[in-house]
């Protein structure tokens, strides 16, 4: 299935979309029954400024033909020769003659009402029909039936087919069909996007404005220095530094308490001094019994020796702590800032991030004396527990001595070379994480204010989310009327309960317990910290501040494993826009069987048969959903007006009826009769009950919304949608006689046999008929005194031929949409102006409801042809005509093109006059060899755009004229033979004529 959607009113952009649809017809297996052309009429664009709607209904008008050719296939030659052209490549041998099978005329109004869609604007129109499309093609009964009975049309209505679509073989290819959709919702996405919003924006003012109360009168600086005051200890402690005193001032005491605690725990210091020694020592001391000088020398001996182990050892043990502490030392940071911002937002937390660079510089002072111990000598005095004299017994107790002054002293060095690597460290902390942090800060906080400070933009009805803060709901204030419009959607979830409704579900959300301020209070703190009780699967997102890049400090060279580093300064990122504050709150919202969740998730059988309410408030319930459907069938009517008048007229003993489609609906056995009443009656049809019952489902079924489509009961003729004829015919009507040439000038993009309302043997036969009348004196076309004179400002007029109800003198519209003053109208302008004004007659019909601006067109086809339906395969009527005026029956007040003496002289005049017309034609209008025609011409072949430009108007219609032409001749014939067998031969000073000069005089020949 293929669906096009484009609008009438865009001229040759708009005629595109017929391109479109006829490229596909070359694809293989292409079923245009399948195919829908979704057209936005000229009434959708009346909330356009009148500059802007210039040929917006001239367009229209033109498209209206243009549609009409294209879904009934007399448009095909011409396409199929123009992608030729263009492409070179000729249609299959597979393609079918038509280019789609319906078309569905969209508009401003409501089915037969005349209501407006909402406020009929052109945004709310189209939003109606992409939700109408997007629904349709997620629901599967209801998509089934739109392609068994919308697009194919297989119970086509009866059709008067004297007015519209003669010689089709069905109406199915003739006639349009609407579309209309609405829903029942409950509403409660609505509600969901509401909370999330209105705690998105109480997190958005938290990250700007968070550090003051509502009625702070300090400023900025003075509420920040207060807050920080009374923190500054803690947060010291928590960003891993010592925490000074009130004031922020070192005392050594508490740095040598954070060095043996934090940076480098005195027991973790030990372990690892032991084992380093451990490693240096074992079996390397002297064991056994020995002289105290020889035990001394053999211990000192080998204190040389591992000296440089031990030095090696105290260096990887001082590198890989402070390397690590690096780490901690930013993370811990990262960690206290996204605190700050989560409890009293940015500013709060960049003054504290002051705060914290100020005490680490204090810091790298006071660290400064421990570097000292880096140079220590590990194996310093290590041999002065062995005696200097004497026989030494215990040896391994004096081993285990000098091992652990050894440890003693490799404790001092660690120390000392972890101070120095941490100075380096903290010496960078400004640039390295300070800094990108601060910035980072800022960039987040400028975005914030001037979300804060912008006005709200352009923000969804259909679709109420959006991360515009200034569209958000207001604590204390009513929802934003956008989440109560809703053109196409009934909600049940009134906006009214949105506030009391959000206060328990936020109750209710297991975050903390207390006032509302204080519940409120926790969870934009959750919020920020993206941290919440959730039983889904997906991750949380955790703190606003984001690492994008690590610290790497200039105090290393190389990483633990030995990998050289650069160093860099770290980055950072914050997910704190409104975007993303609103995306964390719809995931807090949306927590699975929490509060929030449980409300939204309801479907509208649970919510009319819940158990948990009175039985007084489930029938109130019952109550309103079943009002909620009323509404919306009403709305689901199709998107354009259709007159039932008019449906009567064009298919007679058709009344106008609307047919719906429904989406799976959860109310079986509950509002399922109810729901069949509102069906019963008026225009509905009888087929909708039935698909009704078909989309009927439990009502524990989870279904929150139900989509309703509408219809017309059978497809109509194009003329019965008054609702897009009508601004066309009220423009040309109001439009001065001098401008209506301006009006409708270049808005054809088709040659008429694509641009028609009419199939290709009607064309054909109106264009046979124009040449009967105007043989047999039936067409009265205003003519000028002298070449000096203009056309007399009156209507062309036929005379009704024989079998017709009455006899008498038809005005075909005045004036003409191409004027005889256009300059391609020339001498041979008549018939084309006149088939082209067939628009003007079909909109004026459908504005008076009445077939009286058509008869014109009817009489000159019945001049060829008075079949009913379908053609005959012969023109039997023009046959008739010929005869009976050829011998004499002149129609009163005519003025025929040729004349004679007697009926024989007739023939012979008319077969002079239609040879002449052949020749002009076939020579000067078609291309060699086209229905075998001589070619050769002036306008026989067109080779430059400059050519175009002069073409005669007539010459759209050559091939018709030259083939109606030939079967005239042949058809003489057969009335000469009658007439002659019939009357007496002609007296040799007999004499024919021609009335002048030939009516279809090509200028320049």
């Amino acid at each position: 299935m293929v669906l096009v959607v484009a609008s009438m009113a865009g001229g040759a952009g708009a005629s595109m979309a017929l391109d479109v649809c006829r490229l596909l017809t070359f694809l293989p297996g292409y079923d245009p029954d399948m195919v829908g052309v979704f057209m936005c009429g000229a009434d959708v664009f009346d909330g356009l400024p009148k500059s802007q709607r210039v040929g917006v209904r001239p367009n229209s008008l033109a498209m209206m033909g243009e549609l009409v050719a294209a879904q009934n296939g007399s448009a095909t030659p011409h396409d199929n020769a123009m992608i030729e052209a263009l492409t070179g490549q000729t249609a299959p041998s597979t393609q079918v003659s038509r280019t789609f099978a319906r078309v569905f005329p969209v508009g401003a109004t409501i089915g037969g009402s005349g209501a407006k869609l909402g406020d009929g604007s052109q945004s709310t129109v189209y939003r109606a029909l992409g939700r109408g499309l997007g629904a349709l093609v997620t629901s599967g009964k209801a998509f089934d039936e739109f392609v068994q009975f919308d697009l194919p049309n297989p119970n086509p209505a009866v059709l008067d087919w004297q007015t519209f679509g003669w010689d089709l073989p069905t109406s199915k290819y003739a006639t349009w069909m609407g579309f209309g959709y609405a829903s029942v919702s409950m509403g409660r996405d609505r509600y969901a996007e509401y909370a999330a919003q209105r705690l998105a924006r109480s997190a958005v003012d938290r990250l700007d404005v968070g550090h003051r109360r509502p009625s702070e009168s300090k400023p900025d600086s003075e509420v920040l220095a207060g807050l920080v005051e009374h923190q500054r200890s803690s947060v010291f402690e928590a960003a891993g530094l010592p925490p000074g005193d009130d004031s922020g001032a070192l005392a050594q005491r508490d740095v040598m308490a954070w060095f043996d605690s934090t940076l480098l725990p005195a027991a973790e210091l030990r372990a690892g001094a032991q084992v380093v020694v451990r490693s240096a020592t074992d079996g390397r001391l002297p064991s056994g019994s020995s002289s105290a000088g020889e035990l001394q020398q053999a211990v000192q001996s080998t204190l040389a020796r591992i000296r440089p182990e031990l030095d090696a050892g105290a260096k990887d043990r001082a590198d890989a702590r402070i390397w690590q502490w690096q780490k901690e030392l930013a993370a811990a940071t990262v960690a206290v800032v996204d605190d700050a911002v989560a409890r009293l937002g940015i500013r709060y937390a960049r003054r504290l991030l002051a705060e914290i660079a100020a005490h680490s510089s204090r810091l790298v002072t006071a660290v400064q004396p421990v570097t000292g111990l880096a140079t220590i000598d590990p194996t310093r005095e290590a041999a002065s527990a062995i005696p200097s004299v004497g026989v030494i017994s215990n040896t391994a107790a004096l081993t285990d001595d000098v091992r652990e002054k050894l440890v003693q002293n490799v404790v001092k060095s660690v120390r000392g070379r972890a101070a120095a690597r941490a100075l380096e460290v903290l010496t960078d902390y400004q640039a390295g994480i300070v800094e990108p942090l601060d910035k980072a800060l800022a960039n987040q906080l400028e975005t914030i204010v001037k979300a804060r400070s912008t006005p709200a933009g352009a923000v969804g009805v259909a679709q109420v989310a959006t991360s515009d803060y200034a569209a958000w709901p207001v604590e204390g204030a009513e929802p934003p009327k956008r989440f109560a419009r809703a053109v196409t959607e009934v909600l049940v979830t009134s906006t009214e309960t949105y506030d009391p409704q959000f206060r328990a579900d936020l109750a209710a959300s297991n975050v903390a317990q207390g006032t509302y301020t204080d519940v409120s209070s926790a969870v934009v703190t959750s919020l920020l910290r993206g941290a919440w009780s959730t039983t889904a699967s997906r991750p949380l997102p955790g703190g606003v501040i984001g690492t994008t890049r690590d610290w790497v400090s200039p105090a290393f060279k190389v990483d633990p494993d030995g990998n050289p580093l650069v160093p860099t300064a770290a980055a950072f990122a914050l997910a704190a826009s409104p975007a993303d504050v609103v995306g964390r709150a719809r995931d807090f919202v949306s927590r699975p069987n929490e509060s929030f969740a449980q409300f939204v998730e309801q479907g509208l059988g649970a919510y009319v048969t819940d158990a948990t309410v009175r039985d007084a408030e489930r029938a109130d319930r019952a109550r309103q959903v079943l009002d909620c459907f009323d509404r919306a069938l009403k709305l689901a009517r199709p998107l354009v007006g259709a007159d039932p008048a008019l449906v009567k007229l064009f298919h007679p003993g058709q009344e106008m009826s609307f047919r719906y489609k429904f989406s799976p609906i959860p109310l079986a056995g509950v509002l399922e009769k109810d729901l069949a009443g509102l069906l019963q009656g008026g225009q509905v049809d009888r087929t909708s009950v039935a698909l009704l019952a078909r989309a009927m489902e439990p009502t524990d079924a989870v279904f929150r919304s139900v989509s309703i489509f509408g219809s017309f009961g059978h497809h109509y003729a194009p003329v019965c949608y008054d609702s897009l004829w009508e601004p066309l015919v009220a423009d040309w009507n109001t439009t001065a006689a001098e401008g209506r040439h301006d009006w409708w000038q270049w808005r054809r993009s088709r040659p008429l046999p694509a641009a028609l309302p009419v199939t290709e043997s009607e064309r054909r036969a109106l264009v046979g008929g124009y040449l009967v009348a105007r043989i047999c004196g039936a067409l009265q076309i205003p003519e000028r005194e002298s070449r000096f004179h203009e056309v007399p400002n009156v209507p062309v007029r036929i005379y009704q031929p024989a079998g017709s109800a009455s006899r008498g003198w038809l005005e075909f519209p005045h004036p003409l949409l191409t004027p005889p003053r256009a300059a391609n109208f020339g001498a041979n302008g008549w018939l084309a102006a006149l088939l082209e004004s067939v628009l003007l007659a079909y909109a004026t019909a459908s504005q008076s409801v009445s077939t009286a601006p058509i008869e014109p067109y009817r009489a000159l086809r019945r001049w060829w042809d008075d079949s009913e339906q379908f053609a005959s395969p012969t023109p039997i009527a023009a046959g008739r005509a010929l005869v009976e005026w050829a011998r004499g029956a002149d129609v009163p007040d005519g003025r025929p093109a040729v004349t004679g003496a007697d009926p024989i002289a007739r023939i012979d005049a008319a077969r002079t006059w239609l040879s002449e017309v052949r020749d002009a034609f076939g020579t000067h209008f078609m291309r060699t060899g086209q229905q075998g025609a001589p070619g050769g011409g002036r306008y026989s072949s067109v080779a430059t755009r400059e050519d175009v430009m002069t073409l005669p108007f007539i010459r759209d219609l050559a091939a018709d004229h030259y083939w109606a032409t030939g079967v005239l001749l042949n058809l003489l014939d057969q009335v000469e033979d009658e007439l002659r067998s019939s009357a007496p031969a002609a007296t040799p000073d007999q004499k024919s004529e021609t009335r002048g000069s030939a009516p279809l005089e090509i200028p320049g020949l």
